[in-house]
């Protein structure tokens, strides 16, 4: 049985088998060669905050006789035995339940605003009204739409599909993160 619409094997991993055509049980995964925060169509700008994780002794290290004639010093002229082993990455919040209130609300009025406006630009322009489903945002397909539908109502200059998915990268992640 051959498949009929096969998306490119470098950008999909077929998942599943179809005993027969009527089964649809046959899906793909996108596939991304980095993590995930790094693909600018995904999620915006990178949302996380990185520390270096290191490992070693800064202060009171003594010279090692392996090191050859060179030695890590600090700005202080210590021998220092510290490297960086990782990245630690994280989401902080920090707000008052007032002012998160408050962003809601003006949140909220503003994406009212958005969706009036642009649905009488579209019935005009279009004789139909536009869905603006936020939750659309979160694939790159979503977007990809919703910047298309911009470009055909004249917008597409003012960038709204990219300022609408980094207003919802952090409802995106804590959707996935916690569940």
């Amino acid at each position: 049985m051959r498949e009929i619409s096969k998306p490119p094997d470098s950008l999909y991993m077929g998942i599943g088998f179809d005993e027969t055509p009527e089964d649809n049980k046959r899906h793909y995964r996108r596939y991304y060669p980095d993590e995930l925060e790094n693909i600018k169509e995904l999620m915006g700008e990178p949302p996380f905050i990185q520390y270096a994780l290191k490992r070693g002794q800064t202060r009171g290290a003594s010279k090692s006789w392996f090191s050859l004639g060179k030695s890590n010093e600090d700005e202080s002229g210590e021998t220092s035995t510290e490297q960086e082993v990782g990245k630690f990455k994280c989401l902080i919040d920090i707000e008052s339940e007032r002012e998160k209130i408050e962003y809601a609300e003006e949140k909220d009025s503003k994406l009212h605003d958005l969706r009036v406006k642009l649905n009488s630009l579209s019935l005009k322009k279009r004789g139909k009204p536009l869905e603006l489903n936020l939750d659309k945002l979160d694939s790159a397909e979503g977007r990809a739409k919703f910047r298309l539908d911009m470009e055909n109502l004249g917008i597409g200059h003012l960038h709204i599909t990219k300022a609408l998915s980094n207003m919802q990268t952090g409802e995106t992640l804590k959707k996935l993160l916690l569940g």
